[in-house]
């Protein structure tokens, strides 16, 4: 049963994964961004996940909103620990860039500012995670590099 529109329409900012996974799969689009992991990822891929902080500014005309995300690059193989902290730059580099062209994303708004609030690092299992990551330990030969982002956006309205 969906959501009776007394609902939806109050809704004015969506989730965070909503702005940012359209921005990397536009900007990257030979990688794999997922807000969940699949059963049966493939490496290598992204996991973005938002709510681990946010900023309403009490403005209800909407005009600027930040929140914050943390990205987990997952790469395997011989190279892998090379390659996610290769990605994970990547990564920062597409925000920086998508953040100075104003991305726009529609019906969602336009990312205004990426700022990277803690280096790629990484990280074996949950026990070391700063959020919720769907493996208690990685698999062998599986390298995990966590980041965390804040932005801010422009609401579509």
């Amino acid at each position: 049963m969906a959501l009776p529109s007394s609902i939806t329409d109050l809704v004015e900012i969506p989730p965070v994964e909503d702005l940012i996974l359209p921005v990397l799969r536009a900007r990257m689009p030979d990688m794999a961004f997922h807000a969940l992991i699949e059963d049966a990822a493939n490496m290598p891929f992204v996991l973005v996940r938002g709510g681990v902080w946010g900023n309403w500014s009490g403005d209800e005309r909407g005009f600027y909103q930040s929140t914050a995300f943390t990205v987990h690059t997952y790469t395997s193989g011989i190279n892998g620990d090379q390659e996610g902290a290769q990605l994970s730059e990547a990564i920062r580099v597409t925000m920086r860039n998508a953040a100075n062209a104003q991305h726009h994303v529609a019906g969602v708004g336009y990312l205004t500012q990426a700022r990277l609030q803690t280096e790629p690092r990484r990280v074996p299992d949950w026990a070391t995670s700063s959020g919720p990551v769907q493996f208690a330990d990685l698999p062998s030969e599986v390298w995990r590099y966590e980041s965390l982002y804040r932005v801010s956006f422009r609401p579509a309205l």
